[in-house]
């Protein structure tokens, strides 16, 4: 749904009262809005990837192993799993991972951080999932 926009109002940043600055046309977009939770994009290509949430669509399908995904970033880091590709590498250990997150959950081994602890026995944990188990 586009959502027309208003009058223009003077830019409140300049002080002369224009009417026509970087500040004021980009107040001035056009916003898209989702129909399903009202959430603002500027593109309708970006309501339409955005839509997928709630539709469920996964248009993005693995050519190995046939899971599919709503967008295409989510797939291309899924390849790395078939390639093997591992482009985060710990500089401290001959280990290497297909996500970030997976790295800096590594490198908590070496730094000893243990961010996550049990409330019944106070035990730390460098993992959210070591503190579950």
């Amino acid at each position: 749904m586009l959502l027309q926009t208003q009058h223009p109002e003077p830019c409140h940043i300049c002080t002369d009262g224009n009417l026509s600055c970087e500040h004021t046309e980009a107040a001035q977009k056009p916003k898209y809005r989702c129909a399903k939770c009202s959430r603002t994009f500027e593109s309708a290509a970006s309501l339409h990837v955005h839509e997928r949430v709630h539709t469920g669509e996964k248009p993005e399908v693995c050519e190995v192993c046939g899971r599919a995904f709503q967008h295409r970033s989510n797939l291309q880091k899924h390849m790395m799993k078939h390639t093997g590709r591992r482009p985060h590498t710990c500089p401290m250990c001959p280990h290497a991972f297909y996500a970030r997150h997976s790295l800096m959950a590594h490198m908590r081994k070496h730094t000893g951080d243990s961010p996550y602890h049990c409330e019944t026995c106070g035990k730390r944990f460098c993992t959210k999932n070591s503190l579950q188990v």
